[in-house]
C-alpha cells in the first residue's frame, strides 16, 4: 500500500478558499460560522440549538489511537511536570513550607495520587467503552439539560488553570531570556505596583507563552532574543520603561497577540487534532524526566556542600495535630489531581481498547509523583517552592556559562512540558465544555482559542501568591469536583455500564435521560449532600471563625464529598429507580455497548430526529434494526 503523506500546500489552499468564501457575502459568513455537523446523532430542538456536532459525537474508530503506552507516558510525564495540577514540585514544597517533614510530605503525595489514580481509572471506563467525552457523559446522570451545571463548573476551573499555566510558562520564558542575554533582562526596572503581584519581565514572559504555546522557547524565545530581548534590554530599556510606565508597556505588549505573524504560529498549535496529541506526551516523557533528574542531582550536590540538614522541617507536628495536618494535605494533593480525574473521559474516548487505561494509569501517576517528591527543598537554607524560582536562584549564585546553558535546557524542557499539559489537561477540556454550550458554532478547536483569549485577564498570579493561598485554592474546588465524579461513576456502574447512546443526543421528553424537565433531581441532591457540609470548613480557611469539627471535615473534604455523594446517589437510585435503570440492570455488564458497536463504529448513520415529531414519523426514521436487549432505538 502506498504511503499517503500530508499535503500542507493543499490544506493551505483549501483554507484560503474557505476564507474568501466566508467574506464574499453575508450568507457565506453565516455559513462559515457553523461547524461540522453531527454524523446523524444529533436531534435539533430549535433553529439555533443542536445536541451535538462532529466533536461531540462518539469518536470514530480511525481516531481511537491511544494505547496503554500513551496513557502511561501521559501520567508518567505528569509526575515530573512543574504545573500545579501536574507535578509535585509546588504541592510538596508547600507542605514542607507549612511544617511537614519531607518524608511526611512524600507519604501524603503518594496516598493522594494513589487515590487519584483509582478515581481516574474508574472515571475512564465510560469514555473508553463508548468513546464519548465529559459533557455528553454528564447527560446520563444529571439529565440532558442538567448536565450544563457540571459542564459550567468544570469550564470555570479549567479556565483558571489555563491562565495559571500560561503564567508559569511566562516565568520560564523569563529565565530563558536571562540565560541568553544576561542580567540586562533581570535588571529592567519594575514599574508595576507591588500589589499586582507580578513584575514587568514576568508579564512579558506570560505574553510570550500565550503567544507561542510551546513555541514560547523557540518562537517567542527567539523573538524575545531579537524583539523582546534586544528591544527590552536596549530599545525598551531603563529610560523608556521609566518614561512610559507600566500602562504603556502593557498597551504595547497586548496587541502583539493579534498580529498576523503571531496568529500564524499560534493557531496551528491550537488546531492539532486531539487524538494526535498523544505524540506530545511521548516527546515530553522522553525530554522532561532527564532534565528534572539532572536538576535534582545538581541541587543535592549543592545541598551536601552547604552543610544544611536533609529532610528538615520548619515547624514540626506530632500526635493528633500531625494526623489532621497530613489528612489536610492529602486532601490538598487530591485537589491538585481532581480536575484531571474529571477531565479523563475527554482523553479516554480515544483509547484503542477498554483496558488500555487500567494499569498504565493506576501505576504511572503515584509512582512518578512520589519519585520527584524529594525535590521539594533548596540547597541554600531557604525554601524555594517554585522550580522557576529555583532556576533563578541557581543563576544568581552560579553565573558560569555551563550552568547557564544547563538552566536554559531545563527551562526549555519545562516550557515544552507546560504547553503539552496545558493543551491536553486544560485547553482541550475547556474547548469540549464550551462546545457543549453552543454546538452549532463552536467546536473543541474554537474553544481552545477562546481559552487562550480569556486566560490571563483572570490574573492567575494571585492564585500562586503564596504556599498558603495555593493550597487553599487547591483544597477548595476539589469539594465541588469530587461529587461530580461520585455521581457520574455511581450512575454508570449502577446501570451496569449499559447506556443508550441515541438518548444522549435528544431533548425529547421521552428520552431515557430527560428525567424531569431535562434535569435529574437525584443527581443534584446527591451532589449537594456531598459538598454542602464541607463548605463551612472551606470558609474557615479564609480566616472566618468556624467550629473545629467543620474545619476537620474540610480536611477530608474530597474524600467525604466524593464518597458521600456516591453512596447517597446509589441509595436514591436503589429506592427510586426509573424504568430505564431497571432495564439496564437486567443486562450483563456493558452488554449494550457490545450491541451498539455498529452504531458507535459508524457502520450505520443515525437519522436526525426533530423533537416534537409524531410516532408515524419516528417509526419511519428508526434505524433499520433493533438493538437487542435495549428495546426501541430512540426511546
Amino acid at each position: 500500500m502506498q504511503l499517503q503523506l500530508p499535503n500542507p500546500g493543499r490544506a493551505i489552499r483549501r483554507r484560503a478558499t474557505a476564507t474568501r468564501e466566508a467574506f464574499s457575502s453575508v450568507e457565506g459568513f453565516k455559513k462559515a460560522l457553523l461547524v461540522q455537523e453531527s454524523d446523524g446523532f444529533s436531534s435539533s430542538s430549535s433553529g439555533w440549538w443542536t445536541w451535538s456536532n462532529a466533536h461531540m459525537d462518539p469518536t470514530p474508530p480511525a481516531e481511537r489511537t491511544w494505547g496503554w503506552i500513551n496513557y502511561f507516558f501521559l501520567w508518567w510525564s505528569y509526575g515530573f511536570s512543574t504545573e500545579c495540577r501536574a507535578g509535585v514540585w509546588t504541592i510538596g514544597s508547600s507542605m514542607i513550607a507549612s511544617g511537614l517533614t519531607a518524608w511526611q510530605a512524600i507519604i501524603c503525595v503518594f496516598i493522594a495520587h494513589l487515590l487519584g489514580a483509582i478515581a481516574i481509572v474508574v472515571n475512564s471506563r465510560f469514555g473508553a467503552t463508548y468513546h464519548i467525552g465529559y459533557p455528553v457523559f454528564q447527560r446520563i446522570s444529571f439529565g440532558v439539560y442538567g448536565s450544563l451545571f457540571p459542564v459550567l463548573l468544570r469550564s470555570g476551573t479549567g479556565l483558571v488553570w489555563v491562565g495559571v499555566q500560561i503564567y508559569q510558562g511566562g516565568k520560564f520564558t523569563s529565565v530563558i531570556i536571562r540565560c541568553i542575554f544576561g542580567n540586562g533582562w533581570k535588571n529592567i526596572p519594575n514599574t508595576i505596583p507591588a500589589s499586582s503581584l507580578i513584575t514587568t519581565t514576568d508579564l512579558a514572559g506570560d505574553e510570550g507563552t500565550r503567544g507561542r504555546g510551546d513555541e514560547g522557547a523557540r518562537g517567542r524565545g527567539d523573538e524575545g532574543a531579537r524583539g523582546r530581548g534586544d528591544e527590552g534590554t536596549r530599545g525598551r530599556g531603563d529610560e523608556e520603561t521609566e518614561r512610559h510606565g507600566a500602562k504603556d508597556y502593557v498597551d504595547r505588549v497586548i496587541p502583539m497577540l493579534i498580529d498576523p505573524s503571531d496568529r500564524a504560529i499560534t493557531f496551528p498549535l491550537l488546531f492539532i487534532k486531539v487524538h494526535n496529541t498523544r505524540w506530545l506526551w511521548t516527546i515530553k516523557a522522553y525530554v522532561l524526566p532527564p532534565c528534572v533528574i539532572g536538576l535534582f542531582i545538581y541541587t543535592q550536590v549543592l545541598h551536601k556542600s552547604s552543610g544544611t540538614t536533609s529532610f528538615g522541617t520548619i515547624k514540626g507536628y506530632s500526635g493528633s495535630t500531625l494526623a489532621w495536618t497530613m489528612l489536610k494535605y492529602i486532601n490538598s494533593a487530591m485537589g491538585k489531581t481532581s480536575p484531571s480525574q474529571v477531565n479523563q473521559p475527554d482523553l479516554a474516548r480515544y483509547a484503542k481498547t477498554r483496558t488500555s487505561l487500567l494499569w498504565s494509569q493506576l501505576l504511572a501517576l503515584p509512582i512518578a509523583n512520589t519519585a520527584v517528591a524529594c525535590s521539594t527543598y533548596a540547597a541554600w537554607g531557604t525554601l524555594i517552592w517554585n522550580p522557576w524560582d529555583l532556576c533563578t536562584a541557581i543563576l544568581d549564585r552560579h553565573w558560569e556559562g555551563g550552568v547557564r546553558f544547563a538552566v536554559l535546557l531545563v527551562s526549555l524542557a519545562f516550557t515544552l512540558s507546560i504547553f503539552v499539559s496545558n493543551q491536553a489537561a486544560n485547553v482541550i477540556p475547556f474547548g469540549a465544555d464550551i462546545t457543549a454550550l453552543c454546538p452549532r458554532v463552536l467546536n473543541i478547536n474554537r474553544g481552545q482559542i477562546i481559552a487562550y483569549c480569556l486566560a490571563l485577564p483572570i490574573c492567575p498570579w494571585y492564585i500562586l501568591n503564596s504556599a498558603g493561598s495555593f493550597l487553599t485554592f487547591l483544597s477548595g474546588y476539589s469539594i465541588f469536583l469530587g461529587p461530580i465524579i461520585g455521581v457520574s461513576c455511581a450512575d454508570y456502574f449502577f446501570r451496569k455500564g449499559n447506556i443508550h447512546v441515541p438518548s444522549l443526543y435528544t431533548g425529547d421528553a421521552k428520552g431515557q435521560y430527560y428525567y424531569t424537565a431535562g434535569v435529574s433531581w437525584k443527581a443534584l441532591v446527591a451532589f449537594w449532600v456531598g459538598c454542602a457540609p464541607t463548605i463551612p470548613g472551606f470558609a474557615g480557611t479564609f480566616g472566618n471563625n468556624i467550629a473545629t469539627g467543620a474545619v476537620h471535615l474540610f480536611y477530608i473534604g474530597w474524600l467525604y464529598a466524593t464518597i458521600s455523594s456516591t453512596l447517597f446517589y446509589l441509595a436514591l437510585c436503589w429506592v427510586f429507580p426509573d424504568q430505564h435503570m431497571r432495564k439496564a440492570r437486567e443486562a450483563r455488564f456493558e452488554q449494550w455497548a457490545d450491541e451498539q458497536a455498529d452504531l458507535l463504529d459508524r457502520e450505520r448513520t443515525l437519522p436526525v430526529h426533530r423533537d416534537g415529531e409524531g410516532e408515524d414519523e419516528l417509526a419511519e426514521k428508526k434505524i433499520g434494526h433493533e438493538v437487542a436487549g435495549v428495546g426501541e432505538v430512540i426511546y
